[in-house]
């Protein structure tokens, strides 16, 4: 979908906010939530909005960490979903973790939540390991490393 802007979230965003998370969890965040989380310093939010009127489409939310970004929340409106909304908010996620020298981008996805694993595998996202709370993921995918083998012995 190229018709999308991809902007920071403000305070006006959280009743549309709101109704993408009852559409899309079954635990959605509220707006207290939201709140909370945009309040600490380092937790920001970002939503696609449509060019024509404005409306928002999707959310990100995510933590700045000295290294790295952790996506704690990405919501897409059922009524746009496989219209390339998500995608667009995790490339501005990525421009932003390339442009501010992160490493890398995790999140955790619970292991019920087999659509969004399967969606994050097609965007490049790689599994990395278990948590409580679900199926740990990481883009850029992590490179494998072997152990090293010492060919000076027989």
């Amino acid at each position: 979908m190229t018709r999308l802007r991809v902007r920071w979230l403000v305070r006006a965003d959280l009743p549309a906010c709101e109704r993408t998370e009852l559409g899309s969890f079954a635990e959605p965040w509220a707006g207290g939530r939201f709140l909370a989380h945009l309040r600490h310093r380092n937790g920001i939010g970002l939503v696609a909005t449509s060019r024509w009127d404005d409306a928002v489409l999707g959310h990100a939310v995510y933590t700045l960490h000295r290294h790295h970004l952790t996506l704690d929340r990405l919501a897409v409106a059922p009524r746009v979903r496989l219209c390339g909304v998500g995608r667009a908010l995790l490339e501005q996620l990525q421009h932003k973790a390339v442009t501010h020298r992160r490493e890398r981008i995790e999140a955790v996805v619970p292991e019920e939540n087999v659509p969004a694993q399967t969606w994050l595998r097609a965007c490049g996202w790689r599994a990395t390991g278990l948590t409580d709370g679900g199926i740990a993921f990481a883009w850029p995918a992590p490179a494998v490393r072997w152990p090293a083998m010492d060919l000076t012995q027989d």
